[in-house]
């Protein structure tokens, strides 16, 4: 391992919903949010620290019972979506990627994701 890790921007925020397990983003700078369902709350909240595509990818096949390679396949997929979002960064050795540019600060979205291979 190389130490890269990925790990959500610093002006993201998550609000849990304690009876569902879901989870919501919140971008501080935008007021763009995003829904996950609780496959992808599960990634989401690893994410708080940084993980290693790796590590992610053992977690959630141990947690969902599921490949490695499955897990992997759609693990890629929503790091690729929130990346696109700009809720991802990636870290190499510690140190992070400029931030996204990004459009309007004023403009409000909000998005769904999840993980719709593995089992909720």
């Amino acid at each position: 391992m190389d130490g890269s890790r990925f790990a959500l921007r610093s002006h993201i925020l998550i609000e849990r919903d304690a009876q569902t397990e879901d989870v919501v983003l919140i971008d501080s700078h935008s007021g763009t949010m995003c829904s996950c369902n609780t496959a992808a709350a599960f990634l989401v909240l690893r994410l708080e620290d940084g993980a290693t595509e790796e590590l992610l990818a053992a977690a959630l096949s141990a947690e969902f019972n599921v490949s490695v390679a499955d897990a992997r396949r759609d693990m890629g997929r929503f790091l690729e979506s929130l990346s696109a979002q700009g809720f991802l960064e990636f870290r190499e050795a510690g140190r992070p990627l400029p931030a996204v540019e990004r459009g309007s600060q004023n403009s409000v979205g909000r998005t769904s994701m999840g993980l719709a291979e593995l089992p909720a």
